[in-house]
């Protein structure tokens, strides 16, 4: 088990000894993930999934602490390009420290794609810690370092494009409070379930 597998399954049973409020499927964020989200391995990309990647994300520019948005918005490229390779994933990373909520992709349903963290699993930031934007070069593909662990739920790209059009917002899926916890409620189920 890894360390973000381990953090998901400590938070989930520690919020599993209160009940889930009224409405709501899951006592947790945490328990969601656990129970859709699985473990997201280290995999080396090949030459035409970087050029695919490349291709897509030719003018994008992906800024720190903004990983839904970036994640998403690739997606929402590639869909307009007409391609399906990408899926949106969201749930816990880590690069060594504390797991945090957090949004990237995986290509071809095996290649991670994070274009918020940097190669070596650092976030983007210049030395006054202001946000510097990069492209998908430098972005996290397939192979992670050491200290980075990704556990997530991988979303049908229908329900990440539905919300972005109903929302025009791009945000978390699974800590959506502005809509109402559709996630956390069980809204998303029947579909995750199908996967």
């Amino acid at each position: 088990m890894g360390p973000v597998e381990q953090y998901l399954k400590s938070m989930a049973w520690m919020r599993d000894q209160m009940s889930p409020p009224a409405g709501f499927k899951y006592a947790s964020m945490e328990g969601f993930v656990l129970r859709h989200g699985r473990l997201f391995e280290s995999a080396k990309p090949t030459a035409e999934q970087r050029a695919y990647l490349r291709d897509v994300a030719r003018s994008m520019r992906f800024v720190m602490k903004q990983c839904f948005a970036n994640a998403q918005q690739l997606l929402v490229t590639e869909n307009i390009m007409g391609g399906d390779r990408l899926r949106y994933v969201e749930g816990w990373a880590s690069t060594g420290f504390l797991p945090v909520l957090h949004g990237w992709l995986v290509l071809d349903g095996k290649i991670l794609v994070d274009p918020t963290f940097k190669v070596d699993g650092k976030p983007r930031a210049c030395a006054a810690g202001v946000s510097r934007p990069g492209g998908i070069a430098s972005s996290t593909i397939g192979v992670l370092s050491p200290n980075q662990s990704y556990f997530g739920v991988v979303f049908p790209t229908g329900i990440v494009v539905d919300r972005i059009r109903r929302t025009g917002e791009y945000a978390t899926l699974i800590d959506d409070w502005y809509n109402d916890y559709p996630a956390l409620k069980g809204d998303y189920d029947d579909v995750l379930e199908k996967l």
